[in-house]
């Protein structure tokens, strides 16, 4: 009976990884570097009175999830921003890491094939430094 289970349990989670598509963790320092080199597009997902209070990272793209339509328009807004291709690299950063993770997921379930998390955020938190504090360039904003 162990052995059936355990055959099940490998063949399920084969299948699983096989059509899983994997969110990559990204530091802000590669979010920066990559997304000034061209290599991805780095996409802020805070609240425009977030981005007045902090700025934005220099290279990131300020795409709120809070709009009329939520995750639903943001996606749609990127999908505009990526011309369509769902597998062009894109990252996800917010405040300290938990709309980031929820918009990655969104994405996966949207199709999209290349994804990071800028888990640490702008600010981060009691364990995690953010684009902030670790002195990466920002941008300013105001709302139009």
């Amino acid at each position: 009976m162990m052995k059936a289970f355990t055959v099940l349990f490998t063949i399920l989670s084969l299948f699983n990884a096989a059509h899983a598509q994997d969110i990559s963790i990204m530091s802000p320092e590669d979010a920066y570097k990559q997304s000034k080199q061209g290599d991805l597009t780095l996409i802020d997902v805070r609240r425009p009175a977030e981005w007045e209070n902090t700025g934005i990272a220099e290279p990131a793209r300020p795409m709120t999830m809070h709009g009329p339509e939520g995750i639903d328009g943001l996606i749609k807004e990127i999908l505009a921003h990526v011309e369509g291709d769902k597998s062009r690299p894109v990252a996800v950063i917010c405040r300290s890491g938990t709309r980031s993770a929820k918009v990655a997921n969104a994405l996966k379930a949207a199709g999209f094939s290349s994804i990071f998390d800028v888990s640490e955020g702008m600010e981060g938190d009691f364990l995690k430094q953010g684009w902030l504090k670790r002195g990466l360039p920002t941008k300013s904003f105001s709302s139009p």
